[in-house]
């Protein structure tokens, strides 16, 4: 059995409430987060990929 090195865990926020979850992407390209895989808190179940460019760069103040 081949074992997978490429990583696939980023960010991920609940659709429904907006928390913020570890996540993998499944076999399926479904979002997953980490240690809440029966979904969120909220009740939501689709979870949405946060990408780097959504966080604002804290030494970048005005």
């Amino acid at each position: 059995m081949e074992e997978n090195t490429e990583t696939s865990d980023f960010l991920a926020a609940c659709d429904s409430c907006g928390t913020v979850f570890a996540a993998t992407i499944t076999a399926d390209d479904r979002v997953l987060p980490i240690g809440a895989r029966d979904g969120c808190r909220c009740g939501g179940t689709s979870f949405s990929r946060i990408d780097e460019e959504d966080f604002e760069d804290p030494s970048d103040t005005a």
